[in-house]
């Protein structure tokens, strides 16, 4: 007689550690000490703000001349961000601001946020879609 193989479930994600995808996200992607800016909570959103290399220099943010030659300058090297643009070569931006939030904060971050200058680039990290289905293990 043979046994049938355990039937899985497609619908379920981490049923090892009970967690939902939101979950899993908000734990891991960001840092441990990582707290909510308005209430020192968990975080589930990360902001990142980022300004164009020749508006930063314009306001003094940076020092003169390295919005032409930013690798040169090994001072700003850490917070330099390359986005790919339409050109070859990636642009580069400067990480200005980092805000995390949690899902009470949600709506105070996004009204703050929105009234950010239209040349900055913001990164806005919410995680996994709530809505979409993840499934596991498909073939």
């Amino acid at each position: 007689m043979t046994r049938k193989a355990p039937a899985v479930h497609r619908k379920s994600f981490q049923t090892k550690f009970n967690q939902t995808p939101q979950e899993f996200h908000a734990k891991y992607a960001f840092s441990p000490t990582a707290k909510c800016t308005a209430c020192n909570c968990k975080p589930h959103i990360r902001a990142i703000i980022m300004w164009p290399l020749d508006e930063a220099e314009k306001r003094g943010l940076i020092p003169e001349g390295s919005a032409k030659m930013p690798l040169l300058f090994p001072a700003i090297a850490p917070v330099l961000v390359p986005i790919k643009g339409s050109g070859p070569n990636p642009d580069f931006y400067i990480r200005t601001s980092m805000a995390y939030s949690c899902k009470q904060c949600k709506k105070r971050l996004f009204s703050t946020l929105a009234k950010a200058p239209s040349w900055c680039i913001v990164e806005i990290n919410e995680g996994p879609d709530p809505t979409n289905r993840v499934q596991v293990g498909l073939n």
